[in-house]
């Protein structure tokens, strides 16, 4: 036989300090996993299976991209990330032969033993953790050992696999470019105009995204970089492939923008310039930077690509600057703000009636009015449906309207045009993280676990960064089936954020179901999650603690327990109270809780299930 591929007829093997799996796709350093993007890992993987031999850029590209027209930027790039990898700068692994292609000349050695032998010593370090002194008999027992081989699987993936998690669905095409535009920055360090700012790479967002072959990070995902002094770092928090920078400053009625666009690999200046107009002229920059942009990125603009980067929402200079401070005001997300971009929004519409983005805008301000209390469902539910049912009329093209119109259907209740009004949207923009996040939403409360999953992961895979997306995929791979690699994924979105409160919530329900009660407690300590403590305390059999933290919760202002009524009836039926728990179910029902839609997939609600109520109850809200 071959030694080479004597050499590969496991699916591990080293060299140097690494091991590559070569079938599941997971680089390891020692016990480490080393983060590497698939189609980098992809290339790594096909020249150590061609060890010693020199393998050309067309052939490797005819490998990792068969028909697909990429450049050999694109493969550069690869090379590029799998020798930081590496840390192989001095091409001691990798040699590049110039201008022919490249050489795996690292020794190979043995697979490494099965990782199914770690587990004995990651079990007993786990029962440690968990204070256990001795095994008790019978069934306590059996329901320790099952906790620990749970843990246990949770340890093991961390140390083996995790990155593999989100990656083994459809992957973000590699000829797509993946952009950031950071906030722009003021001239000097006073800002007078801070929404001008915003405004600017909002606009150049929202443009660009226009593009199927750019990836654009949202405005929500940027706005913390708002007083970043490094691009390319935040550029690789964003783990884009390209960074937008610039600055802006309005003088009077005249407007001067300086805009760099950044590769994060190396920091290489792709291009730059400096525009000088008139503040009425304010389309033709936005215009003009957008196109130079793609262009720098795509190099070949189809004509249908240029028509959609041109394409402008209103012709009327003082709505923009409206429909800016709106913008401005939404991305704070604080009632005040949140109501001052509603009146933004309806005077930028005052000044131009046909402006389908604003009303598409002004829909959207009332998801998170309605999430936080600031408004009654009742209130602004059809407030929603008519700016967004106004922007879908105006601009039917226009993907922001149709997940506006969706979201508002949902909390109708209203499914079949949910989805539909869903699959409308992704189908304008299929890069709309927002579309992809909220049709998993939809999903998940229809019960459909595989779609959700597939939705969720492409909201990840779009943005990496964003905390949503993050919290959204532990939660979907729990609800398809599997809580090791749901839990690894929330531990992580957790790392990325520790105050973001959905990530904390979704591991503690996967806790409270695998039965690790203790642990799911330790994500419940912010007095918005006291109606969630509660339940778990239930759960454990400490029935006065959790009437205790539910006479707590009742008693709190209305802005500080938004949509209480849910985890109230929840806490109710686990200590078996029925009647309060259909009390509190019936108060949502008419408060028109959004939580409501994944009644028929909550499991905190299973001890109801089969109660008369909740089968009506099912059905006034459309999901039986």
């Amino acid at each position: 036989m071959d030694p080479l591929k004597q050499e590969f007829s496991g699916r591990r093997c080293c060299f140097g300090d690494f091991s590559l799996d070569l079938e599941g796709g997971f680089l390891h350093r020692g016990l480490e996993e080393v983060k590497i993007r698939p189609k980098s890992l992809e290339v790594l993987v096909y020249l150590v299976r061609h060890q010693g031999r020199l393998v050309t850029k067309d052939e490797l590209i005819g490998a990792i991209w068969p028909n697909a027209f990429i450049t050999d930027n694109s493969l550069a790039q690869c090379l590029l990330e799998v020798r930081r990898a590496l840390a192989d700068d001095s091409q001691q692994l990798i040699r590049t032969v110039a201008r022919r292609g490249y050489i795996f000349t690292a020794p190979i050695t043995m697979p490494m033993p099965p990782a199914a032998s770690v587990l004995p010593a990651v079990a007993r370090d786990t029962r440690a953790d968990l204070r256990e002194a001795a095994p008790p008999a019978g069934e306590m027992a059996s329901k320790i050992l099952v906790r620990n081989i749970f843990i246990a699987a949770i340890v093991l993936l961390a140390i083996i696999g995790a990155g593999a998690i989100w990656y083994r669905g459809k992957a973000v095409s590699a000829n797509v470019e993946k952009l950031a535009v950071l906030p722009f920055k003021p001239v000097g360090s006073q800002s007078q105009d801070e929404y001008v700012q915003l405004g600017m790479t909002d606009a150049l967002i929202t443009k660009l995204s226009n593009v199927h072959r750019i990836i654009v990070s949202p405005t929500a995902s940027v706005r913390k970089f708002a007083t970043s002094q490094d691009p390319v770092a935040a550029g690789r928090e964003l783990k884009v492939t390209a960074i937008v920078d610039g600055t802006v400053q309005r003088l009077n009625n005249r407007i001067r923008v300086s805009v760099q666009l950044l590769r994060v690999s190396d920091g290489r200046p792709l291009w730059a310039d400096k525009f000088d107009a008139d503040f009425d002229d304010v389309f033709s920059v936005q215009d003009s930077v957008s196109e130079r942009i793609a262009t720098a990125l795509l190099r070949n603009l189809t004509g249908e690509e240029a028509k959609q980067i041109n394409k402008r929402y209103t012709a009327n200079p003082e709505a923009y600057d409206l429909y800016a401070k709106g913008r401005y005001c939404f991305e704070q997300r604080t009632e005040t703000a949140l109501k001052r971009a509603v009146v933004y929004f309806e005077q930028a519409i005052q000044k131009d009636p046909k402006f389908a983005l604003a009303y598409a805008s002004l829909a959207e301000c009332y998801g998170p009015l309605m999430q936080r209390s600031y408004m009654t469902a009742l209130e602004a539910l059809p407030k929603a449906e008519k700016a967004a049912s106004k922007a879908v009329e105006l601009d039917e093209t226009l993907g922001e309207a149709h997940t506006a119109l969706a979201a508002a259907r949902m909390s109708e209740w209203d499914w079949p045009s949910t989805e539909r009004e869903f699959k409308r949207a992704i189908e304008l923009n299929p890069n709309d993280i927002t579309a992809h996040l909220w049709y998993g939403f939809y999903l998940d409360a229809m019960g459909r676990q595989q779609e959700n999953l597939v939705q969720r992961k492409r909201a990840f895979e779009l943005d990496p960064s964003n905390l949503t997306a993050n919290a959204g995929l532990g939660e979907a791979l729990f609800r398809a089936g599997r809580p090791a690699e749901a839990v690894v994924a929330l531990k992580q979105a957790i790392e990325l954020n520790p105050d973001f409160a959905m990530s904390h919530e979704n591991l503690a329900k996967i806790y409270v179901e695998e039965g690790l009660f203790d642990l799911a407690l330790e994500q419940l300590r912010k007095p918005e999650q006291l109606s969630a403590r509660a339940y778990v305390l239930a759960r454990m059999g400490n029935p006065a603690a959790a009437r205790k933290d539910l006479e707590e919760v009742v008693h709190l202002p209305p802005s500080q327990r938004p949509g209480v009524e849910m985890g109230i009836a929840a806490a109710y039926a686990a200590l078996g109270d029925r009647e309060e728990a259909f009390s509190w179910l019936e108060a949502a029902y008419r408060e028109r809780n959004p939580q409501l839609m994944f009644l028929k997939v909550d499991e905190w609600f299973s001890t109801v299930r089969s109660d008369p109520r909740f089968q009506d109850l099912l059905r006034r809200v459309r999901l039986l």
